[in-house]
């Protein structure tokens, strides 16, 4: 009996850890509306992340109407809001010295998950570009410069393992992945996205994850099924009220539906690009059909919305 009740567990557990079409643990998304913070750890701001205002921020999002929050992890500076021995071992960097030892995402997403609401994170496909140093601890070309390197599988399943470092160390406090700079171009491939979403589903097998393929573009390149180890589809969009003309349904070839945009003039700006009309017909196109919108806002270094945003999506948000 008691082999029988491993073997169930056992089973159970690569279930949860599915990736692909029809995953169920996606179906949280359907239907919802969050925001998203590009506050990107760079040697400017590092020191800064210790204050970083947990509480003040989940307060927000719950006064926003979102129902999740998405962070980025770090992104090409080579320096990350969450501690990751693993990546300044091998650079051969100072523990701390560029991953924060508080863990600030999985405090993040404890604190949300408390109010009813989910967590995404946010990480590059490679290590960070502008550090020659760690692109090469991790396998990847020293070059081009301040530029994307080509993903090899050797590569990719280095930065796997910093991938899955962070993954155990924020648990079941991560619902969703969104991982960026995965392009065909630089021979992003099946292959690796799977091994990418394994060390992503380490820590919570039940997180879902996508993978960027590049902006959408309603007339050339519309929000479309990329990859096989995506969950849900990442959705890059510059323009959201063309893009949202695509969907048709809660899922896209059996994938949850989603876009990401951003509320200012360009990713992470604190200003507002449309007037309200605008999103609230995006959303109005996306939501009632399952659909999942992720707007991207600016947030200062303490954690909050600047108040022209707050106000904005609050009203946009509102049912």
């Amino acid at each position: 009996m008691k082999r029988a009740i491993l073997a169930i567990a056992a089973a159970a557990a690569a279930f949860s850890a599915q990736a692909g079409r029809n995953n169920p643990n996606a179906d949280w998304m359907a239907g919802k509306k969050g925001v998203f913070a590009h506050y990107i750890p760079t040697p400017e701001n590092f020191g800064q992340w210790k204050d970083f205002d947990v509480d003040g921020l989940v307060a927000q999002i719950a006064e926003s109407g979102a129902d999740y929050f998405g962070l980025t992890f770090g992104q090409n500076s080579g320096y990350y809001c969450a501690p990751n021995d693993l990546i300044e071992t091998r650079c051969g960097y100072e523990i701390g010295s560029r991953c924060a030892q508080r863990n600030i995402p999985r405090e993040i997403g404890e604190k949300l998950h408390a109010i009813g609401k989910r967590f995404m994170v946010y990480l590059p496909g490679q290590p960070a570009f502008r550090d020659a140093d760690m692109e090469a601890a991790f396998g990847f070309d020293r070059e081009p410069a301040d530029q994307d390197r080509k993903i090899t599988i050797e590569a990719a399943k280095q930065w796997a393992e910093a991938i899955e470092a962070w993954s155990v160390a924020c648990g079941d406090a991560v619902d969703a992945w969104w991982f960026d700079g995965t392009f065909s171009w630089l021979g992003f491939s099946n292959e690796i996205s799977e091994i990418y979403a394994a060390a992503a589903k380490k820590g919570n097998p039940n997180a879902v994850v996508s993978f960027n393929q590049g902006v959408a573009d309603m007339r050339f390149r519309p929000i479309k099924t990329f990859v096989s180890g995506d969950d849900y589809l990442a959705g890059e969009s510059d323009h959201p009220l063309d893009d949202s003309g695509t969907i048709t349904g809660q899922r896209l070839d059996g994938f949850q539906w989603h876009m990401l945009t951003y509320l200012g003039t360009e990713w992470g700006r604190p200003d507002c690009r449309y007037p309200d009309c605008v999103w609230a017909e995006a959303i109005r196109r996306i939501v009632p059909k399952g659909g999942a919108i992720t707007i991207d806002v600016n947030i200062d270094p303490k954690g909050r919305l600047f108040p022209g945003q707050m106000e904005q999506i609050k009203r946009i948000f509102a049912d």
